[in-house]
């Protein structure tokens, strides 16, 4: 399915919506970290989960499937942003090859790793942008729209 154009969630959970959420905490990659650390009750936290909830009750989800959801698509973005900001932070390319090196040295124990294991870390955009459509086709096959 298209990123761009997904019918059902897409319309209501605009991948822009995510997109600018990861590009906000990618240049405060502390707030990533806080957000994962204690409730968030300021209008603006509360506002994004307002938006994140409504979209999900408006294409069927409620409940524990709800909160779940919900949890599945803040946990990507904030996740996501803070690995990227971690990863970046430091010299990557140092640390991709030492990584690599390593697993390459325990590769029976790490065959999957040692195989496949990026050298370097690509384009972080399309990286997320894939990872939030599979996550969305997800939810939206196990979870099919109220007509």
């Amino acid at each position: 399915m298209d990123f761009g154009t997904r019918v059902d969630l897409g319309l209501l959970l605009p991948p822009l919506l995510l997109t600018e959420l990861r590009r906000v905490l990618l240049r405060h990659p502390w707030a990533a970290a806080l957000a994962n650390g204690r409730p968030l009750v300021g209008p603006h936290a509360l506002a994004r989960s307002e938006f994140v909830y409504a979209a999900l009750v408006a294409t069927g989800f409620s409940g524990p499937d709800l909160s779940a959801a919900a949890a599945v698509i803040t946990t990507y973005v904030t996740g996501t942003a803070s690995s990227e900001a971690l990863w970046q932070q430091h010299n990557e390319s140092g640390v991709r090859s030492a990584v690599h090196d390593h697993l390459q040295a325990r590769s029976t124990q790490y065959p999957a790793l040692a195989g496949h294991f990026p050298l370097s870390g690509g384009d972080w955009t399309a990286h997320f942008a894939l990872g939030m459509n599979f996550l969305l086709d997800g939810l939206a096959a196990n979870h099919p729209p109220r007509h």
